[in-house]
């Protein structure tokens, strides 16, 4: 979760910022931390709703379902 200075971008909000669903899923997948926020506040789902990048928020949102339902089937919820 390093950020860097000049934007305070993460790895995370870079992917999301050129659209890479693959780099921002391996993150996530890796336990990176979707909730930090650049100096603007934005995460990196924001950044790539503002870019108008639909392919990783679609493939963020396709993760989050799978990983409900894996912890739902561990009776973790």
């Amino acid at each position: 979760n390093a950020v860097s200075e000049s934007e305070g971008f993460t790895a995370f909000h870079f992917a999301c910022d050129k659209g890479n669903a693959d780099c921002a899923e391996a993150l996530v997948r890796a336990g990176g931390d979707t909730s930090l926020r650049d100096k603007k506040g934005r995460t990196g789902r924001e950044v790539a709703h503002l870019k108008g990048h639909t392919a990783v928020l679609e493939r963020l949102a396709a993760l989050e379902k799978v990983q409900g339902e894996e912890v739902s089937a561990r009776g973790l919820t």
